[in-house]
């Protein structure tokens, strides 16, 4: 029987390298605001990432929970690019990269912020669209 899970081509695995902290910041100032509202991994609910006077990000989940991302984001993003770079596929065909669980506490043992980390990913992706 032949793999269904087909793996994704090698030219989008890559990552853009405009993925920053910095350039949130940027892209968040160049919006005319200070915030940006985006839908999580899943799509169920939304998280507002908005920037302070001092130079970081702050992210804002739909319990109004919210934590400075700057000194998580990077171990995120290296967990964002080695999933995309593997280029696997879950059991109903979507990219490990792009899934809320590849992020969450039971599948990721070293992750930074069990709540946050997922949302950091829907950012970081968001932007890897945007970029590529």
């Amino acid at each position: 029987m032949a793999n269904l899970r087909k793996r994704v081509h090698p030219k989008y695995q890559k990552v853009s390298k405009s993925i920053h902290i910095k350039n949130i910041l940027k892209f968040l100032k160049s919006k005319g605001g200070q915030k940006l509202v985006i839908p999580t991994l899943g799509g169920r609910a939304e998280i507002v990432f908005k920037r302070e006077t001092k130079p970081r990000v702050i992210c804002i989940n739909s319990k109004q929970n919210q934590r400075d991302i700057s000194k998580i984001f990077s171990k995120v993003l290296a967990r964002y690019k080695g999933l995309k770079r593997k280029g696997e596929r879950t059991g109903n065909g979507r990219l490990k990269y792009l899934t809320t669980k590849s992020y969450s506490i039971d599948t990721w043992k070293k992750s930074p912020d069990k709540i946050f980390a997922p949302y950091i990913a829907a950012i970081i992706a968001k932007l890897d669209k945007m970029y590529s």
